[in-house]
């Protein structure tokens, strides 16, 4: 039995088991997985430039790209785009050092799944956004993160965690969203030592035993409350109350160690500051997953828009992007987590194919997601969809997934519809009631 179809039968049972009850008692003990991690480039990113390579003789004017076709890359089955030429030794924008695609599909082809050709079928960054993260262009739907964390860790204590409040972190209500920010985290070692006069040392304002006692009468005192009220509404509001009150914090406390004792990033040469934003914003996520205290994160880092000088611009922004995910996954890969965690990939959309009068590419519908997943979740070493010769979304069979003039294109519905199941919650009561989707679950992991 693989991890999706436990994750399925468990659901089931606890659909069975709990019937009506409150979602936020489900929650028993801390949070053990599956981690689900969404790393946005914000802007827009260029996947002929890494995932979906072309190269020059392509597009509408022939110079989709500035690097030879010939000298494209593969790591297994996935094909990877080399530096454009200006990035070589010699060349203009040349970086001694820079993280490079073949240091990253070398290291981690195995365990991803690169899904080409998805149609956004917008140039709108509003849009776009929207429909990457959460499936839809013209509905509130939460973003996958959210919908997630709602689903497998509703009594968690910080079930998703973000560091904006954009559309990839939208939650439409469905889960509480915990804001933190790497470079602020007194806001979440206040809840975690509520006693401590300064969060930063341990001298407290009363001694332990007796906040143990005055938290044993107000825990008492709010069941009293509770047994003595008679109207449904006010027990209700009455038993959130509690809930909320009595979230073990020992998890989050486990947290704010596991985050003080987390590793710095690896060193990358020439890689910039974006690498390790990237990583510092990743180590609040891990560290809430290794200490059970979350179940999904939401972390970006933008300059993907690049109207203008696209390579000198996008390229270096792209290899920080992907020398941050490769951190990432060495340290949930340290910490245990790695078999546990899928981290989804994306942007926007992507960018046009050609180059525009002051050398930058515009927007471009057809793009492109990667998904890194533990072993259990997907096989990887796998592409999925694709582009012509243009950049423009290939039309797919349903059933093999193979091009088909008579097929579908890929759309953010059909990915996200993947994604449910990829989580185990594709078939929930309350993802199918209140968020459908309408197409069908197409094997894209499978």
């Amino acid at each position: 039995m693989n991890r999706r179809d436990f994750i399925r039968m468990s659901a089931a049972a606890t659909t069975m088991m709990c019937g009506p009850m409150r979602l936020a008692l489900a929650q028993q003990g801390p949070y053990q997985g599956p981690y689900l991690l969404m790393i946005e480039a914000i802007g827009g990113w260029d996947p002929t430039s890494f995932c979906d390579p072309k190269g020059r003789g392509n597009g509408p004017d022939g110079n989709i790209n500035n690097y030879d076709p010939a000298d494209i890359g593969q790591a297994g089955n996935i094909r990877y785009a080399p530096p454009p030429e200006s990035f070589l030794p010699g060349g203009s924008n040349y970086i001694e050092g820079l993280y490079t695609n073949t240091q990253f599909f070398n290291a981690h082809f195995q365990r991803l799944t690169v899904i080409n050709g998805i149609d956004y079928a917008t140039a709108s960054h509003r849009d776009g956004t929207t429909a990457s993260w959460t499936g839809t262009r013209t509905r509130f739907y939460p973003a996958i993160g959210a919908l997630a964390a709602s689903e497998l860790a509703p009594g968690a204590p910080l079930p998703f965690i973000c560091n904006s409040t954009g559309r990839s972190a939208q939650t439409a209500g469905v889960t509480p969203r915990a804001i933190i920010r790497a470079n602020n985290l007194r806001s979440i070692k206040e809840i975690a030592f509520p006693n401590r006069i300064d969060v930063d040392n341990a001298n407290t304002y009363i001694p332990e035993a007796v906040s143990q006692l005055v938290a044993n009468a107000s825990g008492a005192r709010r069941q009293r409350q509770l047994d003595e009220q008679q109207l449904m509404r006010i027990r209700n509001a009455l038993a959130d109350f509690s809930d909320a009150r009595s979230i073990d914090s020992s998890a989050i406390t486990t947290f704010i160690e596991n985050l003080a004792n987390a590793p710095g990033p690896n060193a990358y040469g020439q890689s910039f500051s974006r690498a390790r934003t990237l990583f510092q914003q990743a180590r609040v996520a891990l560290s809430a997953f290794e200490a059970g205290a979350g179940a999904a994160a939401q972390i970006r880092i933008g300059g993907f828009d690049t109207h203008g000088n696209h390579d000198a611009s996008h390229y270096p922004r792209l290899m920080d992007y992907l020398a941050g995910v490769d951190n990432i996954i060495t340290d949930a890969m340290a910490r245990g987590l790695g078999d546990n965690l899928i981290i989804m990939m994306g942007s926007d959309f992507a960018r046009t194919n050609r180059y525009n009068g002051q050398g930058g590419k515009d927007h471009w519908p057809h793009g492109s997601v990667m998904v890194w997943a533990g072993p259990n979740f997907a096989p990887g070493n796998r592409v999925v969809g694709g582009t012509d010769s243009n950049q423009v979304s290939l039309e797919l069979d349903l059933d093999t997934l193979q091009p088909d003039p008579q097929g579908v294109r890929l759309s953010p519905e059909y990915v996200h519809q993947a994604l449910r199941d990829l989580l185990g919650i594709a078939q929930r009561p309350q993802v199918v009631t209140r968020f459908p989707f309408a197409e069908a679950i197409l094997p894209i992991f499978a």
